[in-house]
């Protein structure tokens, strides 16, 4: 186990430090804030103790599972990784529906699944993860007023692929549980971007990078909000767009005018996606494989009860 104690700073001004992480997390700019954020991370299936989550009766059998790889903690964002077969995931998918949680929800999505280290040192192959979010964090969301971007309730995001360990068509989904998309989250965070919220805005491009970062319609989405008047947003919306690679070629000509902004924050991160988007890959055939397994997924879930469907 490892934890991790970092100082931030950035020209005085306070921002969230659940949407830092994210951003962390995504590999960007580190963008800074008076504060002392603590992350914590575990390698493996070491226990977990239960006194850390008395808001989620039921939910340490899942935290503990034998198939855990690797989980990570920053004031109370927390996620569990676990890879594992057909089967494991179906036991765990079951103890998940008895979970005493108003909500259930699990997201399929294409694959493969990766977690990174909080060095970036390490990229550790998934099968699927659990997201909790408490702490200083849902006090930050509450506060903010960004819940409508965030899983406030134990949300289960499962990576498919056409050759792995978990076959689609094999998955039993409890009749509790309600099957999210790709679309679904999509169309969560483009509707808050329609909000004249910025911090939403800030959350909202930052989540859409990390879960869909394969569609050219999210770029000029992103791009718009490096004319937001305010600074973290601009700063998450540059950081964002180097997320897409070379997908983003049509935003380099904002990404240019925001790297010459006074806010050194928001050009460092500009000029820094700049580099990512002119020297990345083509992802062609990574979109290709993407889209096929998001028609399997539709398919799928379009076979599920309207009761699953409807909760």
């Amino acid at each position: 186990m490892k934890a991790i104690l970092m100082t931030i700073r950035h020209n005085g001004d306070k921002c969230s430090m659940h949407t830092f992480f994210s951003t962390l997390i995504l590999g960007a700019c580190l963008i800074t804030v008076n504060a002392w954020p603590l992350g914590q991370e575990t390698f493996g299936n070491e226990p977990l103790s239960d006194r850390n989550y008395t808001d989620w009766p039921g939910i340490v059998p899942l935290i503990n599972n034998e198939n855990r790889v690797y989980s990570n903690w920053v004031n109370g964002n927390e996620y569990f990784y676990y890879r594992g077969d057909t089967e494991a995931f179906n036991q765990f998918l079951a103890l998940f529906a008895a979970l005493e949680s108003p909500v259930h929800e699990v997201i399929f999505r294409p694959g493969p699944g990766r977690a990174k280290s909080f060095h970036n040192d390490r990229a550790i192959p998934v099968g699927w993860q659990l997201h909790l979010v408490g702490g200083i964090v849902a006090q930050m969301i509450d506060h903010e007023g960004t819940a409508d971007v965030w899983d406030m309730h134990p949300t289960l995001t499962v990576y498919l692929t056409e050759k792995g360990r978990i076959q689609l068509d094999k998955v039993i989904v409890p009749e509790k549980v309600k099957v999210l998309q790709v679309a679904d989250l999509r169309d969560k965070y483009r509707k808050a971007l329609q909000s004249d919220h910025t911090r939403l805005h800030a959350d909202a491009v930052t989540k859409l990078a990390d879960e869909d970062n394969l569609s050219a319609e999210n770029i000029p989405l992103i791009a718009g909000v490096l004319k937001d008047n305010d600074a973290y947003a601009r700063t998450c919306a540059a950081v964002s767009l180097g997320r897409f690679g070379a997908l983003a070629k049509s935003a380099l000509t904002d990404l240019q005018a925001a790297s010459q902004e006074e806010d050194k924050q928001v050009s460092t991160c500009a000029q820094e996606s700049i580099e990512k988007i002119t020297n990345g890959p083509d992802l062609t055939d990574d979109i290709k494989v993407f889209r096929a397994m998001e028609e399997r997924i539709q398919k799928f879930t379009s076979t599920l009860s309207s009761s699953n469907q409807q909760k």
